[in-house]
């Protein structure tokens, strides 16, 4: 848990280590069954959208009912 610490107060440690999968790991061996309930979606960013959207993966919303 001090290791853990140390990561996260240092944005250059950060920047070579997975905190979030550092973070699950400690929390699976220190019992939690399912960690991935807590974990936030994160949503696409616009150039993801459009390129999704050009491939097909996506439809436009013309705001009419689906």
């Amino acid at each position: 848990m001090e290791m853990f610490q140390v990561l996260a107060e240092h944005p250059e440690l950060q920047q070579k280590f997975d905190t979030v999968r550092i973070f699950k790991h400690i929390a699976v061996n220190s019992g939690a069954k399912d960690v991935d309930q807590f974990v936030r979606a994160i949503p696409m960013q616009n150039e993801q959208v459009m390129e999704n959207v050009d491939k097909g993966n996506l439809v436009p919303f013309t705001g009419g009912v689906a």
